[in-house]
């Protein structure tokens, strides 16, 4: 299934008034790169308050989960590199959806599925993700952006 461009431009402008108002409210910048339909979202790991980004290609959205990686700003540089957190223990008996394989591992991302080299097969493909229950829920920018930020404040550092 291909989703138009245009499409997938007017639906995620339409999520990103509340996922900018989320991102500023917890300290964080939200950029919309529209012509390689990519939100980039920078923020402060808590652990250590380096600067991090979550770089979420969204091709395709909301046919399909959008492909979110994270990276380090490397210290005093404006250059980022490839780092993931490490998985910390959230209260209630809750997994952390920062997985070994350095993937968040939730069906709102893309690379969790196996189809893209994730470790969920079980999950039905990448298509199917808002049907994936029992795990961590997130359907729209702004909820994935509170998971986020809600596992970060338990995360113990970096992978």
């Amino acid at each position: 299934m291909t989703v138009p461009k245009d499409v997938t431009i007017a639906v995620v402008e339409d999520e990103l008034l509340a996922a900018d108002a989320y991102a500023r409210r917890h300290g964080w910048s939200l950029t919309w790169l529209k012509d390689d339909l990519v939100l980039l979202a920078d923020g402060k790991h808590p652990a250590d308050q380096s600067s991090m980004r979550w770089h979420a290609h969204l091709g395709g959205y909301r046919a399909f989960p959008p492909a979110w990686t994270c990276f380090q700003r490397e210290e005093g540089k404006d250059a980022f590199k490839s780092r993931f957190p490490k998985a910390g223990s959230v209260p209630g008996g809750a997994s952390s959806i920062f997985h070994s394989a350095g993937v968040i591992c939730a069906p709102f991302n893309r690379l969790a599925f196996q189809e893209h080299s994730g470790p969920h097969a079980d999950w039905g493909g990448p298509a199917q993700w808002m049907n994936v229950r029992g795990h961590v829920r997130a359907t729209v920018l702004a909820e994935m952006l509170a998971q986020i930020i809600i596992h970060l404040k338990f995360s113990p550092g970096w992978q």
